[in-house]
C-alpha cells in the first residue's frame, strides 16, 4: 500500500500512553503500528517523563508520522488527577512540536462519532469498530491503544476544510 499520509494518534497517561500509527492510502487506511509505551510505576512520577519522551522519539524515528492528533483534555477524576495528565501531555505535545508535527486535537464525542457514528458510544464500541475500518488492526487493542487509533482515525477521514487549527511544529 502507498502511504499517502502517517498519523500518529496519542492516548496519554502516567503509566501506559497508547499510541497508534495509521497510514491513508488508496486502499484505505491501514494499521502500521500501536500499543502502549509502559513506563515503570516504581519510579517518580517526574522520572517517568523522560522515559516516555525517550520511548516516544524511538517511536517517531523509526515511523517518521507527519501529523499527531489525540483528545482533547478533560477533567475525569480529580484535579491531581488533571495536573499529572497535564504535564504528560506537555512532554507529547513538545515532542511532537519539536519532531516537525502539526498536532491536532479533537473532542472525544468528535472521536468516537468518526469511528461509530455515535459521540456517546462507549469505549468497547470504539474498541470493536477499529477492526472493522482499517487494514490492519489488532483483534482486540488495549483501552489505551483503542483510544490512541481512534484519534488517528479521526483525522485522517475529518475534511482538511472540517480540521481544527493545529498546533505547529517547531522547524
Amino acid at each position: 500500500m502507498t502511504r499517502a499520509r502517517i498519523v500518529l494518534g496519542l492516548d496519554p497517561g502516567s503509566r501506559r500512553t497508547g499510541f497508534g500509527l495509521l497510514a491513508s492510502g488508496p486502499d484505505g487506511i491501514e494499521r502500521i503500528a500501536s500499543g502502549e509505551v509502559r513506563l515503570d510505576t516504581e519510579r517518580a512520577f517526574a522520572e517517568r517523563l523522560p522515559e516516555l519522551r525517550e520511548k516516544l522519539l524511538r517511536l517517531l524515528r523509526e515511523h517518521r508520522p507527519h501529523e499527531a492528533a489525540m483528545e482533547t483534555c478533560f477533567v475525569a477524576r480529580s484535579v491531581r488527577a488533571a495536573l499529572v495528565l497535564g504535564h504528560v501531555r506537555g512532554v507529547l505535545l513538545l515532542l511532537c512540536l519539536e519532531s516537525g508535527l502539526d498536532v491536532f486535537e479533537y473532542a472525544p464525542a468528535e472521536i468516537k462519532r468518526a469511528v461509530t457514528g455515535n459521540g456517546s458510544a462507549s469505549k468497547t464500541q470504539v474498541a470493536r469498530m477499529l477492526p472493522r475500518l482499517m487494514i490492519g488492526p489488532p483483534a482486540s487493542p488495549t483501552e489505551d491503544e483503542a483510544d490512541a487509533l481512534a484519534a488517528a482515525y479521526c483525522h485522517l477521514v475529518r475534511p482538511a476544510i472540517a480540521r481544527a487549527k493545529p498546533l505547529r511544529g517547531i522547524p
